[in-house]
């Protein structure tokens, strides 16, 4: 979510020696623990949630009675099948991901659950052009055409009545790259799909959940998620179009509560987390990230409205030698809510918002000896608006007995930029990259365009040590320094069988600034990533398109293919320095899964 562009001088402290990383192996242990009401909360940067729920925040205490599973269930029968309510399942009308649920817990009985997927793709992308390194005048292109990738993520889900529970999440493989692999973005970390040997494992979810007679209590390793996932996202929530990967992984000590009574919908929450993996820490690299989160929100059935606050403390890891890079000091401020309504018979419209803000303080970044230490003010926002008329399917055994025959939706986004590097004040939001818009823009051509301005920036060919920040200018794929909408259409002619279509349109929020091309620029002037003019502010338009077919092959397993591509045509930001425009641009994608 905090992502630092301002880097205008990045390049002119030539000072010392490149220095290795500082690499820690230690994990942190749980940290913090507060009194009070309930916990679920997110880091001032992009970061994640537990289980395959979908509640906005990683816990929620049980009401009196523990409630059925909600959303990306394709095994839960639609409790309201006459369409006269919003089913307990609405999620999945809207998007069927095809998972399994755990069971729910039952009082009286010890109960082991485990499920998961693996995930297999093929792509093929077209050449993208970037900023070749003055080290290799040679890599002016990404280098990545063809490549398939793999992941297996296992969840294991323990409870002993319904008083305690034990959830245990695992990613297998969860880097790996064969073929065609990235060249000259490694300061997009695990973002680069680069030649660096992969993890073999990740543990992502170890932790205890004790629900007591006044509220819910966790601690462990867990998911920082909230909202519509564009500050806080764990890495485990399906996508219309993508994939989710990684995620905001914390230690936490958390409490919730429904201070009005078990019955209440109104819930309170505090958490103290030490954070071990979000869009700007990692703590195995050298960071050391705490937080303290405190949320309140209204919440009954699909409907979900609340505020979210985090005090972070971030001490940036030294990447290029002395005793510390810099902090980042910050307030996040988030507000969210969804809802659905019936508006006739099957037919559902429904809504959701977020808007994120963040302030404070850091010194993470030099642009100007003037500002050794800027403000941070940045402002993210996203709406969505739909509508999804709901069809009878087929009676089948442990199948839905309806389903999402056509879903249309709307969403709009915000995301505040930083033309002037030199003004002491640091203005760009970055959404979680798991919050993905599209295939192309984002994900693909801006994401490996600022990676490649990064790692440019610490070219040992260039500077003796770069100044601290340059790695926080890598977007990893989110959204950041723009405005988009983003229609999408699903339409299942049966209930296993999605074809869906999509567009992203998009204008830059601020000029569109390369700090590595501005700032070693001999002719003055502030130029984009091709070195074109940064006053041109159209990102441009992208089609997308795909299809998936769920073949369930027993009842605990369902497979997963299908297809999906987009191209995108650039805008005038993309122009280089005489005026030509950037070539369209492509991402086509295999698909293989297996949900058990």
């Amino acid at each position: 979510m905090l992502r630092l562009a301002s880097l205008g001088s990045l390049l002119r402290d030539r000072r010392g020696k490149l220095a290795r990383r500082a690499i820690a192996a230690a994990v942190p242990l749980a940290i913090v623990a507060l009194a009070s009401t309930r916990s679920s909360a997110q880091a001032p940067a992009p970061v994640p949630p537990p289980s395959a729920s979908d509640n906005p925040l990683p816990i929620t205490p049980p009401p009196a009675a523990t409630p059925a599973p909600t959303t990306d269930v394709s095994t839960a029968a639609d409790t309201d099948p006459a369409g006269d309510a919003v089913p307990d399942d609405f999620g999945r009308l809207v998007l069927d991901a095809g998972r399994h649920p755990f069971a729910q817990p039952v009082k009286g009985l010890l109960r082991v659950d485990v499920h998961g997927e693996l995930q297999v793709r093929y792509e093929h992308d077209s050449p993208l052009l970037l900023t070749p390194p003055v080290s290799d005048r040679s890599r002016e292109f990404l280098g990545q055409r063809d490549f398939a990738m793999t992941w297996l993520r296992l969840g294991a889900q323990g409870t002993v009545g319904e008083t305690l529970k034990l959830v245990v999440q695992l990613d297998l493989l969860p880097r790996w790259i064969l073929g065609d692999v990235a060249q000259g973005v490694s300061a997009a970390g695990d973002h680069a799909r680069d030649d660096r040997v992969p993890a073999l494992a990740r543990l992502r979810y170890a932790y205890l959940d004790w629900t007591t007679p006044i509220g819910l209590l966790r601690v462990g390793q867990t998911g920082n998620n909230w909202g519509l996932g564009i500050l806080a996202n764990n890495g485990d929530r399906p996508l219309l179009f993508g994939d989710y990967r990684f995620g905001s992984i914390v230690e936490r000590i958390a409490f919730a509560s429904r201070p009005f009574g078990k019955q209440s919908p109104f819930v309170v929450a505090i958490a103290g987390d030490a954070v071990l993996q979000d869009a700007t820490a990692k703590w195995t690299a050298g960071d050391r990230a705490y937080q303290a989160v405190f949320s309140a929100y209204y919440e009954k059935g699909f409907d979900h409205f609340g505020f979210f606050g985090t005090r972070r403390w971030h001490e940036v890891r030294p990447e290029y030698g002395g005793a510390k890079t810099g902090s980042i000091n910050v307030w996040v401020a988030d507000v969210s809510g969804k809802t659905a309504r019936p508006v006739a018979e099957d037919i559902f419209v429904f809504g959701g918002f977020e808007i994120a803000h963040i302030r404070g303080k850091t010194d993470a970044i030099r642009s100007t000896p003037e500002f050794n230490e800027q403000d941070v003010r940045s402002w993210g926002a996203a709406a969505q608006l739909g509508l999804v008329k709901r069809a009878k399917d087929a009676p089948k055994e442990g199948a839905p007995q309806t389903y999402g025959r056509f879903v249309a939706q709307l969403e709009g986004g915000y995301a505040s930029g930083d033309a002037n590097p030199y003004d002491g004040t640091v203005k760009r939001f970055t959404f979680d990259p798991n919050h993905q818009i599209g295939l192309v823009l984002f994900p693909y051509m801006m994401h490996f365009m600022t990676a490649r301005a990064a790692t440019n920036a610490a070219d040992e060919a260039l500077v003796a040590r770069p100044l601290p920040g340059s790695r926080l200018l890598v977007s990893n794929g989110g959204v950041f320094g723009a405005t988009y909408v983003n229609p999408t259409v699903v339409f299942r002619p049966m209930s296993s069988l999605d074809l869906k279509a999509g567009a992203v349109i998009a204008v830059a929020s601020s000029d569109v600034v390369d700090p590595y091309r501005t700032s070693t620029a001999t002719s003055g002037g502030d130029q984009n990533y091709r070195g074109g003019s940064a006053k041109n502010r159209d990102l441009g338009l992208e089609l997308d398109a795909g299809v998936e077919w769920r073949l369930r092959v027993q009842k605990a397993v369902t497979l997963q293919i299908g297809a999906q591509a987009g191209v995108l045509f650039p805008g005038r930001a993309f122009d280089d320095a005489r005026g030509n425009r950037a070539k369209a641009q492509s991402v086509v994608q295999g698909r293989f899964g297996v949900q058990f």
